[in-house]
């Protein structure tokens, strides 16, 4: 009885991360589907050059303030935002203004807790390892051919 507990729960958890989810800009909804590997390639490659955040650089600061520091990152962040609303490029390209220009801290907020909620970042990243570890194990090496001892063949 347990078990089947467990597994209808499983099952639901399992729905609900592939469920997706409508936004609405202006007066358009947007439906935003679970991620997929390209749209994580698109915003990886994006994400790689924003700047670490500094402690010093905001400490003393109020949260507005500490925010200008950073004011760069939020068209980086709007982008980022459009990759995860759309998986074509064309779509991409089609609203990009029309999003960014209502894009509000909420929305993203939603977007991105949408995003940590139907991401299995565990099954990627040990994905990401098996398939290292499997790349490693399948390289070939420089070593010369190992020759068997004993008697050669006559030919």
């Amino acid at each position: 009885m347990e078990k089947e507990k467990d597994n209808v729960q499983k099952k639901v958890a399992n729905a609900i991360a592939e469920r997706p989810i409508i936004i609405w800009f202006g007066c358009l909804p947007f439906i935003v589907r679970p991620l997929t590997f390209t749209q994580l390639f698109d915003i990886g490659s994006v994400s790689k050059d924003m700047p670490e955040i500094e402690q010093q650089k905001i400490d003393g600061r109020t949260n507005v303030s500490a925010t200008l520091v950073y004011y760069e990152e939020a068209h980086r962040m709007s982008e980022i935002a459009v990759m995860t609303i759309f998986r074509s490029i064309w779509m991409r390209k089609l609203f990009r203004k029309y999003i960014k220009k209502r894009l509000t801290v909420r929305k993203y907020k939603k977007l991105q807790d949408y995003m940590a909620q139907t991401m299995d970042a565990t099954f990627f990243l040990s994905t990401i390892i098996f398939l290292k570890g499997l790349n490693e194990t399948t390289m070939p090496t420089n070593t010369p051919e190992v020759t068997a001892h004993g008697q050669p063949l006559a030919e």
